[in-house]
């Protein structure tokens, strides 16, 4: 299978179309029936690279080897209405990570190398740096981190234009490879003794801050350059260290609302492990701890040593774990919960239509009560990828409880067993607004990192996800499809004199307040009646009777109004097979409904209360043609609907697997060992 090409020839944000191209893609969705004709974007598309303005600030990278993260963390201030300078400071990399680079960057204007014949070190190099820049602000950011804040350059170039009286910026500095964002500090002095303290952020200035990504003023380090003599290690410390001995702190305002992501991945090829013994040497960290102890106290520093080890070990991969080797169809794996569930259907759909480039097998997780015999089964499907439809049913089978009972089902230690598992790449869905609050959002930090994409399926959730710095972008937007063959209208024969049928379908169970079946649609049914309306509540509830698909199919059949007053997008594919049954619908505006309506069917889009809902349900119970005319839209809206949503969901997988970083199996398994198999079972 030939797998299709950027146009860069390199791609690095894993995603079938992102933030940049959404209009087009949305536009291209509605041609097709997909969407509906009066959708608006949720998320700002971007506009064209003509009109973009030079940000006030220019950006300095330190480049020895580590060419692919390098390119990650160039791009990451390249695709914002502001785009910065950038120099880039090439301290003799290998000279094939110097042309991967070059080649990738080469028609980007912003960009400058300076290739030098040796490396000369951090201190030394950012003062070259600082006098190559042209701007009255330069940012330094390691070649290992990337902005991650949607219009971060612009917020930044805000930022600096207001300054007046500090001498740089500290942006949020996420460290993926700790799940934690780094400390602010500042430097005290009590009883004559130095020390750091964490602070708050109470606290808007502080005093020192970290070299992974600063913004300085250049006129100050034009006169208070680095210290020469620290190739590595100790350097921004010194620089702070020194003007608060001096009694002129420098002052460094907390830049909150842009964040950037550190990730230390581990590395296995010759050129990169040179860098990262060189960022970790422990002799060149030795000769700069040195000198810094002669002039301040040496236990401000303690620790070091361990640190340096510890990070060369994490770092540096033991051994290549290698992907598998595509053949000529992309082997899916789909973990789904349960037969016939909506995940199930999806994943049967669409594999009716991607036989002929992917080859699929589903693994379901309800079936099985045992976690390792679920994970034995997804390791030994072999697949190139592996989707997970719930993405919080990795946590639960990728875990040291699951792992252990796993190796010893397949006769495996289980080092054996993750290298297997991290052959594979991990992507999965999100169709809900659950895990949204910090605490949750920091829980599944390690899980979004460790995936190489993740799809979405509304353009409100692809805003929503976009704008949590925390996490990488979404990989793709994919409308969840419906099977017009299986859902389609009954026969038109009229029902005089019969009552009218409201249906909902789903699981009561899965949240009592999210779906509202006993909170909103019951109560509303219950005021209808009381106002002489002759209605039946047709309830399809998965939790007290499970049923084939073609039988719930035949019960839309019999449905004349479909009601949805859920709050989160769990409602969201029953509302198209309800349109695809040609039947129409009350629902809250949640998940694709705002995007898949007609403009008819858009005023049946109700708050979610019991009144607003029985007003919508009682204007349709009156109005026959109304309802006729609504259920004519929709099964015009859901034409076609799979056949463009198929394609999308290949994109995604083969971008995944093209873009994919050459380490990125490795990333997977310091990711496992690291935040997974500390615990024994979610």
């Amino acid at each position: 299978m030939r797998l299709p090409t950027s146009e860069s020839g390199l791609g690095f944000n894993h995603i079938c179309f992102g933030v940049d191209d959404l209009e087009a893609e949305v536009a291209k969705l509605t041609s097709a029936g997909a969407l509906g004709r009066n959708t608006k974007l949720a998320v700002t598309s971007m506009p064209d690279t003509k009109s973009r303005s030079v940000a006030n600030f220019d950006v300095g990278v330190l480049f020895y080897n580590r060419a692919r993260q390098t390119l990650d963390c160039i791009l990451s201030f390249l695709n914002d209405h502001i785009q910065p300078f950038i120099i880039i400071l090439d301290q003799a990399s290998a000279a094939e990570q110097r042309e991967l680079l070059t080649n990738a960057l080469i028609h980007q204007p912003n960009v400058r190398f300076i290739t030098l014949a040796k490396n000369i070190g951090v201190g030394p190099g950012r003062n070259r740096l600082s006098r190559e820049c042209s701007s009255n602000w330069i940012l330094f950011v390691d070649n290992d981190s990337v902005l991650n804040t949607p219009a971060g350059v612009g917020l930044i170039s805000s930022a600096v234009e207001r300054a007046q009286d500090v001498d740089g910026f500290s942006p949020r500095i996420l460290n993926v490879h700790e799940n934690r964002f780094m400390d602010r500090l500042r430097i005290t002095e009590r009883n004559q003794l130095l020390r750091f303290e964490v602070v708050g952020p109470d606290v808007p200035i502080t005093n020192m801050f970290s070299g992974c990504a600063v913004v300085m003023r250049r006129s100050f380090l034009l006169n208070e350059p680095y210290d020469e003599r620290y190739f590595v290690g100790f350097e921004d410390f010194e620089l702070a260290l020194r003007a608060f001995t001096r009694r002129q702190p420098m002052r460094l305002r907390s830049l909150d609302n842009v964040t950037l992501v550190h990730k230390h991945m581990p590395v296995i090829s010759d050129p990169d492990v040179a860098s990262t013994r060189m960022r970790y040497s422990s002799p060149h960290i030795a000769k700069s701890f040195d000198v810094l102890k002669t002039r301040y106290n040496e236990n401000l520093f303690s620790g070091w040593e361990q640190w340096t080890t510890k990070q060369q070990e994490e770092m540096i991969a033991s051994r290549r774990i290698a992907p598998r080797s595509i053949h000529d169809k992309i082997n899916l794996t789909f973990v789904v919960d349960a037969p016939n569930s909506t995940s199930d259907n999806i994943v049967r759909t669409l594999d009716q239509y991607i036989t002929a480039t992917h080859v699929s097998t589903t693994v379901y997780t309800h079936t099985i009560d045992e976690p390792g015999q679920t994970l034995r089964l997804i390791i030994e499907s072999c697949a190139d990828v592996i989707h997970f439809m719930w993405r919080a049913d990795f946590r639960k089978y990728v875990c040291a409880a699951a792992v252990k009972k796993c190796a010893a089902l397949m006769r495996l230690s289980e080092a054996e067993l993750l290298d297997f598992l991290c052959q594979s790449h991990i992507t999965f869905s999100v169709g809900d607004y659950l895990f949204l609050d910090q605490e949750e959002i920091s829980s599944f930090r390690p899980l979004y990192w460790l995936s190489e994409g993740y799809c979405v399926t509304s353009p409100k959730l692809f805003d929503i996800y976009g704008r949590i710095s925390d996490y990488p972008k979404p990989s793709a937007l994919i409308l969840d499809g419906v099977d017009s063959a299986l859902f389609h209208p009954g026969e038109s024969a009229e029902r005089e004199n019969s009552s009218i049928k409201i249906g909902w379908v789903g699981k009561s169970s899965w949240d009592e307040g999210a779906t509202g079946l006993r909170t909103i649609i019951h109560p509303s049914v219950d005021t209808l009646r009381l106002a002489g309306v002759n209605v039946e509540l047709l309830i399809v509830d998965e939790l007290e009777h499970w049923r084939e698909r073609e039988e719930i199919a035949a019960l839309y059949r019999e449905m004349d109004i479909y009601v949805s007053a859920s709050y989160t997008e769990d409602a969201r594919r029953t509302v198209l097979e309800a349109m695809a049954s040609g039947i129409p619908v009350v629902s809250t505006r949640v998940g694709v409904v705002p995007y898949v309506f007609g403009p008819k069917q858009q005023d049946f889009i109700v708050d979610r209360s019991v009144e607003a809902f029985s007003n919508a349900l009682h204007q349709l119970c009156l109005d026959i043609e109304l309802r006729r005319s609504l259920a004519q839209e929709n099964l015009k809206q859901i034409a076609n609907h799979w056949a463009s949503c198929a394609p999308l969901w290949e994109c995604f997988f083969e971008d995944v697997i093209r873009k994919a970083h050459p380490d990125a199996s490795n990333w997977r398994r310091f990711m496992i060992d690291k935040f997974f198999l500390s615990v024994d079972e979610l």
